[in-house]
């Protein structure tokens, strides 16, 4: 299966990453890394004209690492286009995944339905436990938003923004949130909540403002717990005696208790925006986004649909620029191009249960 998508990707996709591309084949990529090589000299030979831009300083930081030979082996940004009949004017979707994971790896699913309905879509790889002190699958929080905001200004990617966040990545879809609310069109949050690399005051904080506004918020809960869960019932099954099954009695009341309190910290976030809701999935465990994508694409279905009815649009100039005046594109038939990807697609590639 995950072959097949692969393949499909590669011949369909048009993708702008500060990787090689991800798709082709090795051959491929070493027949492409003169030409990256010449591109990267032009551009120094161009000067430093965003050194007098508003986001220059995240520029110069960032991607003077993140354009060399050494830092493109770390981060990856993929920004998959649609070769054919993108849907004009909607919001970029960005992914970011959680630790000891890869949107390559774990959202595959989710990713050809997205791109295949006519969505823009970026892929925020961040590196992996074996690279260099200092980065990691669980890169610091600001590290990664200064990072994402530096290549969005870069490539002059327009906000406002739909994040869809798996675990850890939530973390960092709250700080980007926080440094720049008006670039958040709307957020899928899936399996977060649980981290504790967001600053307690930020997080109340974000609660008390409800700092989305009427922006849509879709929390997603699998069962985290699904494994402990499926021991104890085995275990109680095998119990021959009334006594044994009482000595199980503690750890059953203890599931109760973390899966009441960890419900507790998903449906919190739904204080974040006015206009929430809330979806639990309980029959996979935490990696909701590699094991169901179909529910993650219905959330994010109903996102773009509320979009598209609000007239929320992208803006006209680059993240970091003034806006003059008011926007007025607006998102047309979003949801419903998601729509006839999933029902015509997702079927006849995939398949769960």
């Amino acid at each position: 299966m995950e072959e097949f998508a692969l393949r499909d990707l590669r011949k369909s996709a048009h993708v702008q990453t500060s990787e090689p591309n991800p798709f082709l084949s090795p051959a491929e990529r070493t027949a492409g890394v003169e030409e990256e090589e010449e591109e990267e000299e032009e551009e120094e030979e161009e000067g430093t004209s965003l050194l007098e831009s508003p986001e220059a300083e995240y520029h110069q930081r960032n991607n003077t690492q993140n354009n060399s030979r050494e830092g493109r082996s770390h981060s990856r940004m993929n920004l998959l286009t649609p070769p054919q009949s993108p849907i004009p004017h909607v919001p970029l979707i960005i992914c970011l995944h959680g630790s000891n994971d890869s949107c390559m790896c774990s959202w595959l699913g989710l990713i050809e339905v997205l791109y295949k309905s006519g969505h823009r879509v970026l892929l925020y790889d961040r590196p992996g436990p074996d690279t260099h002190v200092g980065t990691g699958a669980d890169m610091k929080p600001h590290r990664a938003v200064s990072e994402l905001r530096s290549y969005l200004y870069s490539m002059e990617l327009r906000g406002p923004f739909v994040f869809i966040a798996h675990s850890y990545g939530g973390c960092i879809a709250r700080l980007f949130l926080q440094q720049k609310p008006k670039e958040v069109a709307g957020m899928v949050l899936v399996e977060t909540g649980q981290e504790t690399a967001l600053a307690p005051a930020v997080e109340e904080e974000q609660y008390r403002r409800q700092i989305l506004g009427d922006a849509p918020l879709s929390v997603i809960r699998g069962n985290i717990l699904i494994g402990k869960q499926h021991e104890w019932k085995k275990a109680f099954a095998q119990a021959q005696t009334p006594a044994k099954k009482a000595q199980l009695e503690p750890q059953r009341l203890m599931l109760e208790l973390w899966d009441a309190e960890d419900e507790k910290m998903k449906k919190a976030q739904l204080a974040l925006s006015r206009r929430s809701r809330y979806v639990q999935i309980t029959n996979v465990g935490h990696h909701v986004i590699r094991d169901r994508p179909d529910a993650v694409v219905e959330e994010v279905v109903w996102v773009m649909q509320q979009l598209a009815a609000s007239g929320t649009t992208v803006a006209s100039k680059p993240m970091g620029e003034k806006r003059q005046g008011r926007l007025q594109r607006s998102v047309s038939n979003a949801g419903a191009g998601l729509k006839r990807g999933l029902s015509t697609r997702l079927g006849r590639t995939f398949s769960w249960k």
